[in-house]
């Protein structure tokens, strides 16, 4: 196991026991977790083999002593996450990993876990993916989670939403994305220059208002937008990539309206 930060230390390996509470755990939550899939008597090589089947998948599993534990106690099984290279294997464009599976053991809750593991595991993507990493998706039905990854640092914007197959329910999960510094610039270069028609402005505001976290399915308005935008023959002479693979990802996720 390797530190990772106030008595929390991370390993990509787990007990048989300790799998298998974690899962059964996940099964009879009834959250919406994906493992819930996932036979909850699976080894961890098989968890390993169904998670990369879908898209390249590294696993984490997080250990440390809940609030009020013997000092002396051995560390205990808290959490496991996941990092995505993509949202699915056939996505086209680099960069763009996924936070996934996060489940905090009962015992570990509201004590500040979750956002030492979404910095641990942004960590891990901006080593394994340095100057690629454009952003950064993670998607949560969880309002404490949502709160915690739209208020921190780094702070995520939302999306819209998406429907997540957990078992034999489908739940409604709302989508973010945390964009990095020279992501954002280059969307913010293909619309910048003098006179910009009004559709290019209408599409700037939309920026704006999905980065001033105001609520809202704000990439289906990006998606109109940038079409109108188009129609004008702006980006005849502004790079519109970025904007694109900001789509593509959208329609990858898949967002509500995307399909």
């Amino acid at each position: 196991m390797i530190p990772c930060g106030d008595g929390l230390a991370v390993s990509r390996a787990v007990s048989a026991g300790d799998l298998r509470q974690l899962l059964h755990g996940i099964r009879v939550e009834r959250c919406a977790h994906s493992w819930r899939n996932f036979d909850p008597d699976g080894s961890l090589e098989q968890l390993q083999a169904w998670e990369n089947r879908l898209r390249p998948t590294t696993i984490f599993f997080y250990y440390g002593a809940p609030e009020g534990a013997d000092a002396a106690a051995a560390p205990r099984l808290a959490a496991a996450a996941t990092v995505a290279d993509v949202i699915r294997r056939e996505f086209p464009h680099a960069g763009f990993p996924v936070l996934a599976r996060c489940y905090v053991m009962p015992d570990f809750r509201s004590q500040g876990l979750y956002q030492r593991i979404v910095h641990h595991r942004l960590e891990f993507c901006r080593t394994r993916f340095a100057g690629e990493l454009k952003a950064i998706h993670l998607g949560t039905q969880d309002e404490r989670v949502a709160r915690t990854v739209t208020r921190g640092e780094p702070r995520f914007v939302q999306l819209g939403s998406e429907v997540v197959q957990a078992g034999d329910e489908a739940c409604l999960v709302r989508a973010f994305l945390h964009l990095t510094p020279g992501y954002l610039a280059s969307i913010t270069s293909s619309l910048q220059g003098d006179d910009p028609p009004p559709p290019v402005r209408q599409l700037v505001q939309s920026f704006s208002q999905m980065l001033d976290g105001a609520p809202g399915d704000h990439a289906l308005s990006l998606r109109e937008r940038f079409a109108s935008a188009q129609s004008t023959g702006w980006f005849a002479h502004h790079d519109p990539s970025s904007i694109e693979q900001l789509l593509t990802l959208c329609r990858a996720i898949p967002l509500l309206g995307f399909r």
